[in-house]
């Protein structure tokens, strides 16, 4: 039985030690599970706020357009002959039936309408051959805007539909109404496309020739609850759904149902009431841990200000040197001038910032009386 003793007292030491580290262990792990999230920098999530309100939506269509003349002509010769008389020049405004050119055999051009002289390329006296080009009359005011518009979108047209054009270099709105819409093609490719036309009364500084965009009302609800498209959030089956702050202060998804968008606002056509407030991610922020390692460093050996001081140099960067002259024995301190206030925190500090200065003027005190006994003992081996 006295065999058994060791051996029985072994295996209580081994159960006791995997006890031991087994406590450790959980000691550990609580510890760290509670540690960790104050010795850590965590990152919060912001929300910005929306409210449902009751207003209008309109949405719009826009097209690329071009100005171009409506009302031209051009006046050539029949035969071959001369230039007899010009009554105009390139520039002049005429108004209907007055007097253009008059050739030598007896043709004499006039204006089919009020309008301004676009070119004239003649001369008195000039020959001119059959068909050529002589003079040119444009109206320069009443002008046409022409678009092309897909079969997808030509269908929400109709002649008289208000609309706006906007003259892209100049800037100016104009209010004028759809005039014609072709309704054959002028495209043979995959996509029909239409030409759809408005008739627009200018001033001069609107030419033939400049781009425009021609804006046309589509669809509008009024006094409708709405929200602004930032609001809202998609989920993978492309449905719509807001947050809403629960009770308890977290944030929860919230299904809408949704109507007309001009791409700024939605119309909430179910699931929110006017008033309401809802919360969208708008991004994170980094929170400082409640401790760090340095702030328990801190803690257990507190803070020290440490000012280096040298041998011929005094602390606070005061240039004290020493300076043996020709015989070897000066000691000098050079202009101190005024020394800058140490930036402490603690008084405690302070005080350790004075006694180091203390401790360097001990230091140049011992080495002023050195130099001293240097000097005597040379003097007294110098004498005869």
């Amino acid at each position: 039985m006295a065999k058994q003793k060791p051996k029985k007292k072994g295996i209580v030491r081994f159960f006791r030690a995997v006890f031991i580290l087994i406590l450790l262990a959980v000691i550990g792990l609580v510890g760290w599970n509670y540690l960790a999230p104050m010795l850590m920098t965590d990152s919060v999530t912001l929300y910005d706020s929306n409210t449902v309100e009751t207003g209008d939506i309109e949405t719009e269509m826009s097209f690329s357009a071009t100005l171009a003349v409506k009302n031209s002509e051009t006046h050539t010769a029949s035969e071959l002959t001369r230039v007899k008389e010009l009554y105009v020049s390139a520039g002049d405004e005429v108004s209907e039936g007055d007097s253009l050119v008059l050739l030598t055999n007896g043709e004499l051009f006039t204006a089919g309408f009020d309008g301004v002289v676009n070119e004239i390329r003649v001369s008195t006296g000039d020959w001119v051959r059959p068909n050529f080009y002589i003079v040119q009359i444009c109206d320069l005011v009443n002008l046409e805007v022409t678009m092309s518009v897909d079969e997808y979108d030509v269908k929400s047209l109709e002649v008289g539909q208000r609309c706006t054009v906007r003259v892209i270099s100049l800037g100016i709105d104009f209010e004028t109404t759809i005039a014609h819409i072709n309704r054959v093609s002028s495209s043979s490719g995959t996509l029909a496309y239409y030409t759809v036309s408005c008739d627009l009364a200018v001033p001069a500084e609107v030419l033939p020739g400049m781009r425009a965009t021609v804006i046309i009302p589509d669809q509008s609800v009024e006094d409708v609850n709405i929200l602004s498209m930032e609001a809202l959030t998609f989920d993978d089956e492309e449905k719509p759904y807001v947050l809403l702050k629960g009770a308890n202060g977290d944030y929860e998804d919230h299904y809408v149902e949704t109507g007309l968008s001009d791409g700024i606002n939605v119309e909430i056509v179910s699931g929110l009431d006017a008033g309401d407030t809802v919360y969208t991610v708008s991004g994170t922020e980094s929170v400082k841990a409640a401790f760090s390692l340095e702030d328990i460093y801190t803690s257990l050996v507190g803070e020290k200000v440490v000012i280096n001081a040298a041998r011929g140099q005094m602390p606070g960067g005061m240039g004290g040197t020493r300076d043996t002259g020709t015989d070897g024995s000066n000691f000098a301190m050079s202009d101190m001038g005024t020394a800058p206030e140490a930036s402490t925190s603690t008084d405690m500090q302070t005080a350790q910032g004075t006694q180091d200065v203390k401790d360097v003027q001990d230091l140049v005190d011992m080495m002023d009386a050195q130099d001293t006994q240097s000097e005597q003992t040379t003097d007294t081996n110098t004498q005869p």
